[in-house]
C-alpha cells in the first residue's frame, strides 16, 4: 500500500493540504516558546509567567495552529469516502476538534492572562483553574483522535498506519492523563511526546499530499511506510528523554538526572 493514494493525492484543497503542514509547526514552535518541554503542573504555570511576552507570542501562535488543524480536519472530513463508516468517523472528529478550539481558546486566554501576570502575581492569576482546563481540554484532544485515526484508517486516502499511530497516540494518552495524571513529572514527559508524534504525523500526512505521492503497490510500500513511521516515533521519543534528562533540575524523576552525551545521539542517528 502507498503512502497515500490518487483521492488522498488530488483530493484535498490546497488551503487543506498546507494547513496539515502549517498546523503541527506552528504549534510545536509555539509551545516552545511558552514553556520548556515536559513542563508540568504548577512548574507550567510559573515557567509561563516567568516567560511573559514571549509565551504570549508562544501562545498566539498554538492557537493559530490549532484553528489551521481544525480547518485541515473538515477538508479530510469533505475528501473522505463514506465507504466503512470512514466519513462517519471523520464527522464526529471534525465536530471533536471544533469542541477543542473552543476550550483551547479559553485555556490559552488563560495561560496569557498568567503571562502578563508574571511571577510577581502568579499567586492570583488563575493557575489552578488553567490546569484544570488543560486537563480537560487533553481529554478531549485525545478523544477526537480517536475517531480521526479510525476515518483514517478505513478512508483509504492515506496509509492505514498513519491511523494506527494515532490511535496509539490516543489511547496510550488517556490513559496516562486520567490515570497518571498531568500533575506529575511523568505524566507531563509522555504527553509532550505524544503531542510530538501527533504532531509529526500530521505534518508527514500534509507534506506526502503536497508531494503526491504516487500510488504504489506490494509489501515493499507497506515496509518502507511502517519503517518510516516507527523511525520518526524514536527520533521524537529519544529527544523527548534527552530533554527531559537535561532540562530540569527541581525533578525528583529519575529521569531528569540521566547523564546522556550527545555526541552518542549524534553517532546513533
Amino acid at each position: 500500500m502507498s503512502l497515500i493514494t490518487g483521492a488522498g493525492r488530488s483530493g484535498l484543497d490546497p488551503v487543506g493540504k498546507w494547513s496539515l503542514i502549517l498546523a503541527p509547526i506552528l504549534f510545536i514552535v509555539g509551545g516552545i516558546m511558552t514553556a520548556p518541554f515536559g513542563s508540568y503542573h504548577m512548574g507550567l504555570v510559573q515557567d509561563i509567567a516567568e516567560a511573559g511576552d514571549t509565551a504570549k507570542l508562544g501562545l498566539t501562535i498554538g492557537i493559530i495552529g490549532v484553528a489551521l488543524y481544525a480547518r485541515a480536519i473538515l477538508g479530510l472530513t469533505r475528501i473522505t469516502p463514506e465507504a466503512g463508516n470512514a466519513q462517519a468517523r471523520m464527522r464526529v472528529a471534525s465536530a471533536g476538534v471544533i469542541a477543542l478550539l473552543a476550550i483551547l481558546t479559553i485555556q490559552t486566554g488563560m495561560a496569557i492572562g498568567i503571562a502578563g501576570a508574571g511571577l510577581e502575581g502568579i499567586a492570583t492569576s488563575g493557575g489552578g483553574a488553567f490546569l484544570g482546563v488543560q486537563t480537560a481540554a487533553t481529554i478531549v484532544a485525545l478523544l477526537t483522535v480517536i475517531p480521526l485515526a479510525g476515518g483514517l484508517a478505513a478512508g483509504g486516502l492515506v496509509s492505514k498506519y498513519f491511523g494506527w499511530v494515532l490511535l496509539a497516540v490516543a489511547v496510550v494518552g488517556l490513559i496516562v492523563t486520567i490515570g497518571i495524571g498531568l500533575d506529575t513529572e511523568t505524566g507531563g514527559l509522555v504527553n509532550s511526546i505524544l503531542q510530538a508524534i501527533w504532531g509529526i504525523v500530521i505534518l508527514v500526512i500534509g507534506i506526502i499530499m503536497i508531494n503526491g505521492d504516487g500510488d504504489g503497490d506490494g509489501d515493499g510500500d507497506e515496509y518502507g511506510t511502517i519503517h518510516y513511521l516507527v523511525y520518526v516515533i524514536a527520533i521524537t521519543i529519544g529527544s523527548g528523554i534527552y530533554c527531559d534528562a537535561t532540562m530540569s533540575e527541581r525533578s525528583s524523576n529519575s529521569l531528569s538526572h540521566w547523564e546522556i552525551d550527545s555526541r552518542t545521539w549524534i553517532h546513533a542517528s
